[in-house]
């Protein structure tokens, strides 16, 4: 328990944002979407993914509209496909961030075959200054799949609803005989010299 909490305070204090692109350590990615164009799937504006390309399916029932970098409608989702690391880890930790207008009424991330994860911590707060609002979520991936689907819906009340920029960080953490071997490999180098 004490290991999550700290994993989580060390990708919150990452400071994952829309606006800036993190450093990334081994085992990490990002890919953020800011829809700087109409295509749907999206590819990312922003892909820090060595594992090759994410992309992104908007999807509504209703008509769905484009205009300056922001997707719109009476209701929508988004559907994120995120190749991973191989091997992988024995799980990793994944945050969303999603800055949108109107109601989040689903939020979900599964395995290649449709099993569904944990949300360990969620957050949403207003964009100051603006009708904007951001939701922040960290989720557990365990095991770790050969990739995850991510899915967010948003609906409007008295307006549409609307997302401006989707954006995720995943962090990989390797179980811990590979710590203790990468640790052991460090200190037989070090005695070396």
């Amino acid at each position: 328990m004490m290991k999550r909490l700290v994993l989580v305070l060390l990708l919150l204090a990452a400071g994952v944002s829309s606006q800036a692109v993190p450093v990334l350590q081994p085992g990490e990615t990002y890919q953020c979407w800011q829809f700087s164009n109409p295509q749907n799937p999206a590819m990312p504006e922003i892909n820090q993914n060595p594992n090759g390309i994410p992309m992104a399916q908007i999807g509504s029932p209703f008509q769905l509209m484009w205009d300056n970098g922001v997707w719109s409608g009476q209701a929508m989702n988004i559907v994120i496909e995120l190749p991973n690391f191989l091997p992988q880890n024995p799980y990793k930790l994944v945050y969303v961030e999603m800055v949108y207008m109107g109601d989040v009424t689903l939020s979900w991330v599964q395995d290649n075959l449709g099993k569904d994860f944990t949300k360990i911590s969620s957050e949403i707060a207003d964009v100051v200054g603006t009708p904007w609002k951001k939701i922040s979520d960290v989720w557990r991936v365990e095991p770790n799949p050969p990739f995850e689907k991510i899915c967010y819906g948003v609906s409007g009340t008295a307006a549409a609803a609307a997302i401006d920029s989707f954006c995720v960080r995943t962090f990989c953490v390797p179980e811990p005989l590979t710590l203790s071997l990468l640790g052991l490999g460090s200190l037989v180098l070090f005695r070396r010299k």
